[in-house]
């Protein structure tokens, strides 16, 4: 990271904008979590911590995995430094017993997708907060659970729906299509006007 920020600053073009630093760690207790995070503190930017469960350990039931879960988004949601998190992951079978949803098709929350759930959104998110953490609401996705938390989303709170995001990045792939396409036909023109014709 470091080789890569002095190499970014030093770009004779101008440097790079960087906006944040984006980690993912799989530990057990968060006092395991906090030394990695605070590792990046030296760079001044914000952490997004973009994925996170316990996933170093063997044995993990949904019972150890919402103990580390509450006892991380608690530290995470008091720590300055970090501007976004996100757990692993929604389904999956890589780590044990860390998946939010039940297994198989639809949205059907399990307990460990419970207890994140019921962490609700940080105080700072819900306020609307343009940097706020983003832990995301399940019951958003699955009428049929209940937060204590505010499901309400403003456009003001730094949050976007993932549907937003996979939007912004299918029409920025095609304006890229677009002017690579016009970029062709004009070179083509170009070359044409250059060829002599009998």
């Amino acid at each position: 990271m470091d080789a890569f920020l002095a190499a970014c600053k030093n770009n004779p073009s101008g440097g790079c904008k960087i906006d944040a630093i984006a980690v993912h760690f799989y530990v057990c207790q968060v006092d395991w979590l906090k030394p990695k995070v605070e590792l990046f503190y030296k760079y001044n930017l914000p952490i997004w911590l973009t994925e996170f469960s316990a996933g170093d350990c063997s044995g993990q039931t949904p019972q150890s995995q919402a103990a580390f879960m509450t006892d991380a988004v608690n530290y995470l949601d008091a720590n300055p430094k970090i501007a976004r998190y996100a757990w692993f992951s929604g389904r999956n079978t890589n780590v044990q017993a860390s998946s939010l949803l039940a297994a198989g098709k639809g949205v059907k929350v399990n307990p460990t997708g419970s207890t994140y759930n019921s962490l609700g959104l940080p105080t700072s998110c819900a306020s609307g907060a343009a940097n706020a953490n983003t832990a995301t609401d399940i019951s958003e996705t699955d009428p049929t659970v209940t937060s204590p938390s505010s499901t309400t989303t403003s456009p003001d709170n730094g949050m976007v729906p993932g549907w937003a995001t996979f939007g912004l990045v299918i029409a920025s792939v095609g304006i890229v299509v677009l002017v690579l396409v016009l970029v062709i036909l004009m070179r083509k023109r170009e070359v044409e006007g250059r060829v002599e014709r009998p």
